[in-house]
């Protein structure tokens, strides 16, 4: 696991999860765990996927894409290093298991068909560090 991952809404992030977004990016900087070069993965689709690897990048994080193979919702955000596209289902998988912690930014309350839900879901089965960033900024 080599750095930060986020999964959230194509919708874009409140004003309340930039700002808890920002400070759980530099409190993640600061507990990395030894890795060589901080990374941020995202899943270069429109919304909170760039807002977020914008963040990342104004705190240093080296930012690395893993995107869809469906363009709809691409947003093709100049990542430092762009990984093959892969499916969604796969591609929010290799995020997760990318990253010792998992930022989750969902557009409202827990639900079964959301991508973002479904993501955050996998994080917490797995060795990660979960953590939820709701519309209002309070975190889970």
């Amino acid at each position: 696991m080599s750095g930060v991952g986020i999964t959230a809404t194509r919708h874009g992030l409140t004003d309340a999860q930039r700002l808890t977004l920002g400070t759980a990016l530099a409190d993640a900087w600061l507990k990395d765990e030894g890795s060589i070069a901080h990374r941020f993965h995202h899943g270069d689709c429109v919304g909170g996927d760039v807002e977020g690897a914008q963040i990342a990048r104004r705190q240093g994080y080296r930012v690395v894409a893993h995107p869809p193979i469906n363009p709809r919702l691409r947003a093709y955000w100049p990542s430092d290093e762009v990984l093959p596209e892969r499916d969604y289902h796969a591609r929010n998988r290799a995020i997760v298991d990318a990253s010792w912690l998992v930022i989750g930014c969902p557009d409202g309350p827990e639900r079964d068909r959301s991508g973002t839900w479904s993501t955050i879901r996998y994080a917490r089965q797995t060795s990660a560090r979960v953590v939820v960033i709701m519309p209002d900024g309070s975190t889970a």
